[in-house]
């Protein structure tokens, strides 16, 4: 099986994202703190917001009511 990574995953649905039906909300996850990667998520329309690991309760309570 080739690998395939979030940003892959992103690049994918980026194309397949007109042919649902209702907006889905993505939330990237990730233990980078690199900031090429939090602007690189940014160019992405289809995320919402990037987290960095750990996510604390307050956030992933945030998140939750968010969505």
């Amino acid at each position: 099986m080739p690998f395939f990574d979030g940003w892959m995953f992103l690049e994918d649905f980026a194309e397949l994202k007109s042919k649902l039906a209702k907006r889905i909300n993505i939330y990237m996850v990730s233990s980078s703190i690199d900031p090429r990667d939090m602007n690189r998520a940014k160019e992405f329309q289809e995320v919402s917001e990037f987290v960095v690991k750990p996510v604390s309760i307050e956030t992933f309570s945030r998140l939750l009511k968010v969505a």
